[in-house]
Order: structure tokens, then C-alpha cells, then sequence
């Protein structure tokens, strides 16, 4: 799983016990940490340590050694998401990736330089979406999960997916643009995934050719994303959605609201309180309305 890591750092992570490892974060000639759903820690060559003095530090070389295991060797291959700051693995591991960029004509075209790397780690927690799945028993409700990034949004978009998947037999399409929320060895077998393809394309290409009753995706930023899921909600998919903020009463301040007020019937709201993914407050449509809007 972490093959393109050197090796300095594999071997004593491998012997870490971190089941609950969520990200690695490695800053070229900083110390190596780790983040629990809980709190970081660092990485020494004995494994997991709480001091930053004896941790291990990583080296720009080893950083772009490890960019060039992350693309198979092959950098040009993996440009384009290189230049969306990210690579995606299909074990559901994302690698975010901050250097310089190279500008041509007003348009990113390649980071250079690569100085940080954050590892998120996949993770699947069955069972956590229960507050809100148990609010499916009499119809699936088109549904806006908001969190901070980091706080188990995606972990809990997934657990929806699977859970109305098996529990409830719909068809399920998933719009993974990142390879996060279903990554292929994680897949349910009730579940189609349209993977690292924008939401205008997998919404308008899954409708027509998967006729699923409901469309999970992750993060919506911008109008034009809203206006892909409100073409959805009117041609009567069912609708599970997630963006980054702190509240619901947050998402209403923004401009995507206005194209969806109509389309979700809950607003969940998650926090880190008791771990990643706690669901700190739902609200209806009507109630969402009635308090902020």
C-alpha cells in the first residue's frame, strides 16, 4: 500500500500500528508527521513517536523520488492531475501535492519543485451515516452533507452510497472525480462509479446510460456545479451532495445556493467532536429556511 514511499519511512510505518492513520504529511527537511482522526503525531525510525526532535526528516530529493514512484516512473502521464494538485491511487489514497507552478498563457500547466506531500488514507467506517440513513425509511431524501475539510464528509457520502446500495435496492451511481469516495478496492457490488470525470459529464452521460435513482458526489464548488445537480433534481434523480464549510448556515451565504435551495431536503452538518465524521446537526429544507435563510 505504501510502495512508493521510501523505504526509511515505509518500514517504520508498517510497524506503527496506525489503523486509524488518516494522512501523512512529508515537507521537504521537515519532521514526517501523522495524523490519527484525532491528533498528529510523528514518525521515527522506530515508528510512531509524540517528539518532533526525534523524527524523521525527508529530503527534496526523496520527495520527487516519491512523486516519480507516484506516477509509475512516468511524470508526463499523470500531468493532468498533477497540474489539479493531486494523485489519486486506487486504493483510495489521495496525494496532494504543493510546489511551484509553471503558468503558460494565463493556465497552470505543471508543478515543479514539489516541496509538501499530504497522503489521505482511504478509510471505510460502516455504519456511520446512521443518523442519516435511518431518515431514508420512508424515501430517499435529496441530501447536502457540509463539513471542514479533513472532518469524514467523503467517509460518510460513502457509507450513504453503500448503505441506500444494499439496504434500500436503488440504483446508485457515483460521481467520483478524485477516486475517493468508492475507490475501485472498496467498490460495493450495487454501486457505478463514473471515476475522475467532471459532474457535468458523469451526471448528464450516468443519467442516460446507468437510469439510476440517485447520484452521490463529493464537493460542490462553483455554479456550474450547482446547475449540473439541479438539472438532476429535475429530471427526478434523488440527489446526495457534499461541500466544505463549517455549517449549514454557512452554505447558504454562497452563491450555489441560490441555484439549489429548492433541490436538498436535509442539511447535515458534521464536526470532529467524537471522532471524524460526527453529525452534529441535520436540518430540513424548511427548517434550514426558517433559521438562516
Amino acid at each position: 500500500m505504501y510502495d512508493f514511499l521510501p523505504l526509511k519511512i515505509r518500514a517504520p510505518l508498517y510497524n506503527s500500528g496506525t489503523e486509524k492513520l488518516c494522512e501523512i504529511r512529508l515537507r521537504a527537511g521537515r519532521p514526517v508527521m501523522l495524523r490519527t482522526d484525532k491528533r498528529y503525531l510523528y514518525l521515527s525510525p522506530e515508528g510512531v513517536t509524540h517528539s518532533a526532535a526525534d523524527a524523521l526528516k525527508i529530503s527534496v530529493s526523496e520527495i520527487a523520488e516519491t512523486v516519480l514512484m507516484l506516477c509509475e516512473r512516468s511524470v508526463y502521464a499523470y500531468a493532468d492531475k498533477i497540474r489539479n494538485g493531486f494523485i489519486s491511487l486506487p486504493e483510495g489514497i489521495r496525494v496532494g501535492i504543493c510546489g511551484e507552478c509553471v503558468i503558460d498563457d494565463g493556465k497552470i500547466v505543471n508543478v515543479k519543485n514539489v516541496s509538501s506531500l499530504n497522503i489521505r488514507i482511504h478509510r471505510e467506517v460502516k455504519g456511520c451515516a446512521n443518523a442519516i440513513t435511518a431518515l431514508y425509511a420512508g424515501g430517499i431524501k435529496n441530501t447536502l452533507i457540509v463539513s471542514p475539510p479533513g472532518a469524514g464528509k467523503t467517509t460518510v457520502a460513502r457509507d450513504i452510497a453503500g448503505t441506500i446500495s444494499e439496504k434500500y435496492a436503488f440504483d446508485v451511481l457515483v460521481c467520483d472525480e478524485r477516486n475517493e469516495i468508492f475507490p475501485l478496492m472498496s467498490r460495493s457490488d450495487t454501486v457505478d462509479c463514473i471515476t475522475y470525470g467532471p459532474k457535468k459529464y458523469a451526471f448528464e452521460n450516468g443519467i442516460r446510460a446507468m437510469t439510476p435513482s440517485v447520484i452521490v458526489t463529493d464537493e460542490i464548488v462553483g455554479n456550474d456545479d450547482a446547475a449540473t445537480i439541479y438539472r438532476a433534481f429535475a429530471s427526478g434523480v434523488k440527489v446526495i451532495a457534499t461541500a466544505h464549510g463549517k455549517s449549514a448556515a454557512e452554505f447558504v451565504k454562497r452563491e450555489e445556493y441560490v441555484i439549489l435551495k429548492d433541490v436538498f431536503d436535509l442539511y447535515v452538518t458534521l464536526d470532529e467532536s467524537m471522532g471524524k465524521g460526527t453529525v452534529k446537526e441535520i436540518l430540513s429544507k424548511e427548517e434550514l429556511q426558517r433559521k438562516w435563510a
